[in-house]
């Protein structure tokens, strides 16, 4: 998903997803990356959703189907009543918001978050650094600044020496 061949995570992520062991977000993700926005509402509707954080994921992914949908107003009182919860972990709730913010065009509210995120050190958030929700802010100069801040400049990364080259 993140080198952008979606085809083939989406039969990755469908193999994963039928061991039962999660990834269902990611999975709601991909397919609306691919477009698959009805897909992705159904697929939404099959999540179980007993845990806050899984309701909270489920809430903002389904917030970015319906603006991908033209349902701004629907999606918009699902950021805003997002934006108002007292959940416990706030970096894990900033994160949703700054998805939600990205996907749906409001740039200065996803760096906002993304910025105060990565002064928190989240580790997680370098992991979801080169996610591909975030592509809507690449153009955007507060991309490499904010990749800077956040520990992932391109600088870094190549500097680190890699050998791709397994044991037969």
């Amino acid at each position: 998903m993140y080198a952008g061949d979606y085809a083939n995570a989406q039969r990755e992520f469908e193999s994963f997803l039928a061991l039962g062991r999660g990834g269902w977000r990611d999975y709601v993700l991909l397919l609306l990356l691919q477009g698959k926005v009805d897909e992705a509402l159904a697929y939404l509707e099959s999540v179980d959703v007993r845990e806050e954080w899984a309701d909270l994921g489920h809430r903002a992914s389904k917030a970015m189907a319906l603006f991908s949908l033209g349902r701004t107003d629907e999606a918009d009182a699902i950021f805003e009543e997002l934006s108002r919860s007292d959940y416990y972990d706030r970096r894990a709730l900033m994160l949703f918001l700054a998805e939600i913010a990205a996907w749906t065009g409001n740039d200065d509210y996803a760096f906002e978050k993304l910025f105060e995120m990565a002064a928190t050190g989240f580790s997680y958030l370098q992991r979801r650094t080169f996610s591909p929700v975030w592509q809507n802010l690449h153009d955007d100069p507060r991309w490499l600044e904010y990749r800077d801040f956040n520990g992932m400049s391109a600088e870094r990364l190549d500097a680190i020496e890699f050998n791709s080259n397994l044991p037969e």
